[in-house]
């Protein structure tokens, strides 16, 4: 009677338009049609007492919410770390079930690449680093700004090498990549290159997105970092139809 958690924990939900709570399903629903089997949201806590969230677990965003629908799906070692597969799954506002994310780089020649499902890998060894390749979500996700950032992580949990922006409009279906063009028309992807020494620095030409970017306000930084991680030279403000709104430079 200490009140500490123990044992089976479910998630149970109630939409706004309804009147009951029901417990949390999940499914993995990918783009060819094959279902995997539900999961229900929760999971477990040890016996013990030390309120360690152990095995396959299904948990909220801590901002969920009607535009936040998201949640997460992995498993927790006995120390109540996170390891292996962690998957991201999300509902948008006027959807009825959830889907697990599925990102899928389309460029403007038309040629699509693979899908790369939402979320990634943790370390084994229970230090819950980030390992491998990862979709993640931007801060500010929400429906209105449904933007990831995807590349890879190094052994020691940084990023390095190459990390893509993704974006999907509020009503479209699909992830796309964020493609510009510069004030010399040269064409850009987003976004740009950590160092591979594992500083986890930017460095060369990026794309970054505005801090004021949503769905209707699609602006993008464009400009490049030296090899210490500073913004040098001529950044300039791009809009969606690629119009320039502004230069600022910086000196190191």
């Amino acid at each position: 009677m200490n009140g500490i958690k123990i044992g089976r924990w479910f998630i149970m939900f109630c939409k706004n338009d309804e009147k009951e709570f029901k417990q949390m399903q999940i499914q993995y629903k990918y783009q060819w049609g094959i279902n995997n089997p539900l999961y229900s949201g929760g999971g477990l806590y040890d016996q013990e007492g030390n309120q360690k969230k152990i095995g396959k677990w299904v948990e909220l965003d801590d901002e969920f919410g009607y535009y936040k629908y998201i949640n997460y799906s992995g498993q927790y070692n006995m120390k109540g770390m996170k390891i292996g597969r962690w998957d991201i799954m999300y509902r948008k506002y006027n959807e009825k079930e959830d889907q697990q994310m599925q990102i899928q780089y389309k460029y403007k020649c038309g040629i699509n690449n693979p899908f790369h499902r939402g979320g990634g890998s943790y370390d084994q060894e229970g230090n819950q680093k980030k390992i491998g390749k990862w979709v993640e979500l931007d801060e500010q996700f929400l429906n209105f700004k449904q933007v990831t950032y995807n590349g890879e992580y190094n052994l020691n949990g940084m990023r390095v090498g190459k990390w893509d922006i993704m974006y999907c409009m509020k009503d479209e279906q699909e992830y796309k990549q964020i493609i510009k063009g510069n004030i010399h028309k040269n064409i850009c992807s987003g976004s740009g290159f950590y160092d591979n020494e594992g500083n986890q620095k930017k460095i060369g030409k990026w794309i970054e997105l505005d801090q004021s970017f949503v769905w209707n306000n699609v602006i993008t930084q464009i400009g490049e970092y030296n090899m210490k991680g500073q913004k040098e030279g001529i950044w300039v403000e791009m809009g969606i139809e690629n119009q320039n709104k502004g230069e600022t430079y910086y000196q190191n």
